[in-house]
C-alpha cells in the first residue's frame, strides 16, 4: 500500500468494486471486481490476463501441472473446485487504494458473459491492507 489512505464502503451481497490492474507489459485495465473474503486469492479470466501480458495463462492448467506444479493450482471457489495458472499482478487499486506483487489465479473455465463481475478481489489483495468492520452501521474499511 502506498500512503495512509483509506477506503470505506457499504457491506452489501454482492460486494462490488471497481477496480485497477496494472499487468507486466505497461497495460492496465478496469475492471469490475467482486470482493470475496473467502477465497484465498485473486481470480481472473485469461481473456483479461492475457490483455495485461501474462500470456502463460493461454496455455491448459492441466498440462502446465505436469511441468510447473507451483504455477497451476487447485482451490475452491464459488464455482466448485477449480485449476488454474498462477500469475502476480504488478499493481491493483481500488479506489484511492493501491498495492503491488498480488498473486491471482487466472481460471481455466472462461465466464458465462452474463457473470456481474470481471475479477474476485480476494485475500491475496485484502491481506495487504487493514480490514474494519463496523457491524452496526455495516461499514467495511481499507487501509
Amino acid at each position: 500500500m502506498f500512503g495512509s489512505k483509506k477506503l470505506t464502503f457499504q457491506v452489501k451481497d454482492p460486494m462490488r468494486v471497481i477496480c485497477r490492474i496494472e499487468g507486466s507489459n505497461q497495460r492496465a485495465r478496469e475492471l469490475t471486481a467482486f470482493v470475496d473474503f473467502n477465497s484465498t486469492h485473486c481470480l481472473m479470466f485469461a481473456h483479461d490476463a492475457i490483455y495485461l501480458g501474462y500470456s502463460d495463462v493461454a496455455n491448459r492448467a492441466r498440462e502446465w501441472r505436469e511441468i510447473f506444479p507451483q504455477k497451476t493450482p487447485y482451490l475452491i471457489s464459488f464455482r466448485g473446485i477449480e485449476r488454474g495458472i498462477l500469475v502476480n499482478l504488478k499493481r491493483v487499486s481500488i479506489g484511492p487504494l493501491s498495492t503491488e506483487g498480488v498473486s491471482a489465479v487466472c481460471l481455466e473455465a472462461e465466464p458465462s458473459m452474463q457473470l456481474p463481475y470481471d475479477v474476485v478481489l480476494g485475500r491475496s489483495f485484502l491481506d495487504k491492507f487493514k480490514v474494519t468492520y463496523d457491524g452496526r452501521a455495516k461499514l467495511l474499511s481499507l487501509s
